[in-house]
């Protein structure tokens, strides 16, 4: 919703806009075969859930977002939109495909121009491969977050109500 905007249109949209698209907003559903024999660039994209008032969705890339990470399973997790009275959000945030055991946990701060962060070790190391998936007879990904602070637009903290969330 809000990144797919921000990709994809050079006008800006108010959130009361972008609220109104997460409304009508659905997943398209796939099954793992399609997620086994995805093209480069093939993205799949999660329904939206919430978590302390925040909306969120989980983007995934089982051949790669790129030229360059071909044959690598880029995720993300991304925020739908930041409250307008909100600054930046410092998260804590843990991604994994249960089925290998495989994760990684990081710390990330969204803003007006950070809507994603990505599973990866470094710029370009990636913890899972395309064929390492194409052996697997389900999957399940989580996405474990941690907010650690809300910042609002005078740099002052906000209170938290919830400690963190699993979904």
């Amino acid at each position: 919703c809000y990144g797919y905007t921000r990709k994809n249109c050079t006008q800006f949209f108010i959130d009361p806009l972008i609220h109104l698209f997460m409304a009508y907003y659905t997943a398209d559903c796939f099954t793992l075969r399609d997620v086994q024999r995805a093209a480069n660039l093939t993205f799949f994209v999660s329904p939206i859930f919430k978590y302390n008032g925040l909306s969120f969705y989980l983007e995934l890339h089982p051949n790669g977002s790129n030229q360059y990470n071909t044959g690598k399973v880029v995720l993300y997790l991304c925020v739908v939109t930041i409250p307008s009275h909100i600054k930046e959000i410092e998260i804590i945030y843990q991604l994994s495909l249960l089925e290998t055991n495989t994760s990684l946990s990081r710390r990330k701060i969204f803003d007006a121009n950070t809507w994603y962060a990505p599973w990866r070790c470094e710029q370009t190391v990636y913890p899972l491969s395309l064929s390492q998936i194409q052996k697997l007879s389900h999957m399940t990904f989580r996405a474990d977050i941690d907010i650690q602070r809300f910042v609002d637009r005078h740099d002052q903290d906000i209170a938290l109500p919830i400690a963190n969330a699993a979904v």
